[in-house]
């Protein structure tokens, strides 16, 4: 169920050629929250498992933040493949990468969860259909019939910008309290 309907022998976009292996999502098919990534850096590629290097630390303190830990959430990306730049590095998925990977995702969306965090601007143009979308901004996603909250990717804040993790994980757990009002009223 989820991320696995898509096969690890997946070659629907270019990202297939450089990929260790396809990062399926993980955690629990009946989380209540449900946190989106961009696509797998060297780390999770590597592991098989989302967030799991330097940028998954800062994820763990988020969730920590909430009282919750990965067993109780979904974790996944908007693309399940690493997508390397031209020096062996990690970059943005392609548009036509994430045109790849979308349907996968909107389809896991459908059945996981009851609101999410998005990190990052792919994965938040992607399931959102908007672009440049206001960050720790809920916003109704209509196709999914969820909240969903847009946040910088954590991986940002690894770029010279560490002094600004606790206002990640404070904007984090108010996009959480936010969410969780909102399903509560039933709000759309």
């Amino acid at each position: 169920m989820g991320s696995k309907d898509f096969t690890s022998e997946c070659r629907r976009c270019s990202l297939a050629e450089c990929r260790t292996q396809v990062v399926f999502g993980v955690g629990s098919l009946k989380a209540n929250l449900v946190l989106i990534g961009e696509a797998p850096d060297s780390n999770e590629d590597l592991e098989g498992k989302p967030f799991v290097g330097r940028s998954g630390e800062i994820v763990d303190q988020m969730l920590d933040a909430i009282n919750y830990d990965r067993k109780k959430v979904f974790i996944t990306n908007l693309c399940l493949c690493r997508p390397v730049n031209d020096k062996g590095g990690n970059r943005t998925p392609t548009k036509k990468e994430v045109k790849a990977c979308r349907k996968r995702l909107i389809k896991t969306l459908h059945r996981i969860g009851r609101y999410g965090i998005l990190y990052g601007l792919a994965a938040s143009e992607a399931v959102l259909k908007v672009k440049w979308p206001q960050w720790g901004r809920p916003v109704y996603c209509e196709e999914v019939g969820k909240w969903f909250t847009p946040v910088k990717h954590p991986s940002w804040y690894l770029c010279g910008k560490k002094k600004y993790i606790p206002f990640a994980i404070t904007e984090f757990i108010e996009a959480i309290k936010k969410m969780r009002k909102l399903y509560k009223l039933g709000e759309t």
